[in-house]
């Protein structure tokens, strides 16, 4: 049996959670999906809990105009060096339509390699469930593409 000192599914009511075996109602909201980008983080979360939300939700994203991005880009060239990261994020998931175009990992924006030799390709106009875009294969147990592992 689970231990209800953490939140988890309430079994009496599978449309509530529960919190030290206690049904918890979450709610939440915020201005972005990205909490991480918000500049005013604090106080937006004060706004949240001050009308009662005690839940957020964060996405790993860059999608937004202004956004930063995971790697360190080269002020001098505007490329992106995939094996250095980026000192205002952590990790990303938006890997198509006019986010891919800015994307330090579409082969056009960095200096680790191109097209073709990554097999990646610069330019996704479908939607991420399209799963037209490669990146998402390459881990060990599909593709393995060691390069963009690296």
């Amino acid at each position: 049996m689970l231990s209800t000192d953490r939140i988890q599914p309430y079994p009496q009511n599978p449309f509530y959670w529960q919190y030290k075996g206690v049904p918890v109602l979450l709610l939440g909201g915020s201005v972005e999906d990205n909490l991480f980008q918000i500049t005013d983080i604090e106080a937006h979360l004060d706004l949240l809990q001050s009308v009662g939300g005690n839940y957020v939700r964060c996405t790993m994203s860059s999608r937004d105009d202004g956004n930063a991005w995971p790697f360190k880009r080269d002020p001098d060239t505007g490329l992106y060096d995939l094996e250095k990261p980026g000192q205002n994020y952590w990790d990303r998931f938006d890997y198509a339509r006019e986010t891919w175009q800015n994307s330090p990992y579409n082969p056009i924006n960095n200096q680790n390699y191109n097209a073709e030799e990554s097999g990646l390709a610069t330019s996704i106009d479908s939607h991420p469930g399209q799963r037209e875009s490669a990146f998402f294969r390459t881990v060990p147990t599909l593709e393995n593409n060691e390069l963009i592992l690296r």
